[in-house]
């Protein structure tokens, strides 16, 4: 049995809120993108991107911390949290949003950091050099190996998909949740939960459809050549030793065997170590300021 380690730190519970009055709702191919932008006003910029099936208020915690140290803009994705929802999902749609908001933002000559997917897409974006990006952290980013689950192959087969329910759906994919993330939380998760449930419950529809779609749509193993591309001193990438998502000991490999530039942390964390050592994580973005 793999050992879970919660080595968190203490976090006040107002710290697992953001003010809604650093959020708007932006349009971007008539529909609305929940955009947040809140810190230093001339500060370091930071440009900071979620994780799968994750918003931007679920990242509260890490959030506080990095307002106090930059001009943070973040943005939930496509079909995520307030964000509305779209036909198709796929990793061009991401990436073009992210470009769009930024340009509607000004924003410019800024570190980017993720987590999970938004890792994986920081790493994209960082490698592409289509933007004006000065460095890149990426917490837990998958792209090239992941652990899967019976139901993450059900869904990814489309075997299921025409006859289970909308409803039977959504239960199943919040105890998939509740089984590889949130009961990893500790004395946590209650706070953790109100921000996820208060946002998902009321969209079902938008939450199933967009799930479905991305897990096959999205290039979760298929990245060997965009990080071998991304392979540079400005670029940081933190592995945890107990993620029940990303396969760590095959990530470290391919990094170690293919990327001599790049800075590799392996912290003895859960995957979402990120919002639950938000001080750490934060310090770990700092660091990367020139």
């Amino acid at each position: 049995m793999q050992k879970i380690c919660n080595n968190f730190e203490e976090i006040p519970i107002q710290n697992f809120d953001l003010a809604d009055t650093s959020f708007q709702f932006i349009k971007y191919k008539e529909k609305n993108i929940n955009v947040f932008r809140q810190g230093l006003k001339n500060g370091p910029k930071l440009l900071f991107l979620h994780g799968f099936n994750y918003f931007v208020k679920m990242y509260s915690t890490i959030i506080n911390e990095l307002i106090q140290q930059f001009d943070v803009l973040s943005l939930d994705l496509p079909g995520h949290g307030l964000s509305d929802s779209f036909p198709f999902y796929d990793m061009d749609l991401q990436l073009d949003c992210i470009r769009f908001i930024c340009a509607q933002q000004q924003f410019e000559d800024f570190i980017i950091a993720g987590h999970s997917m938004g890792a994986m897409i920081s790493i994209f974006l960082f490698q592409s050099k289509t933007m004006s990006i000065k460095s890149c952290v990426a917490f837990a980013p998958p792209g090239l190996a992941l652990e899967y689950t019976i139901g993450h192959i059900a869904v990814q087969s489309g075997l299921l998909k025409k006859i289970i329910s909308q409803n039977t759906w959504f239960r199943l994919s919040m105890k998939e949740i509740e089984n590889r993330s949130h009961k990893f939380y500790g004395r946590y998760k209650d706070a953790l939960d109100k921000v996820f449930y208060e946002v998902v419950t009321d969209q079902k529809q938008k939450y199933v459809d967009r799930q479905n779609q991305m897990v096959s749509t999205m290039p979760w193993t298929k990245l060997q050549a965009v990080f071998k591309n991304a392979d540079s001193k400005k670029l940081k990438i933190i592995v945890e030793t107990t993620d029940t998502f990303v396969n760590t000991i095959k990530m470290i490999h391919f990094i170690q065997d293919n990327m001599t530039h790049a800075q590799l942390v392996i912290d003895e964390g859960i995957h979402k170590m990120c919002i639950l050592k938000p001080k750490w994580a934060c310090q770990q973005i700092v660091s990367m300021i020139e």
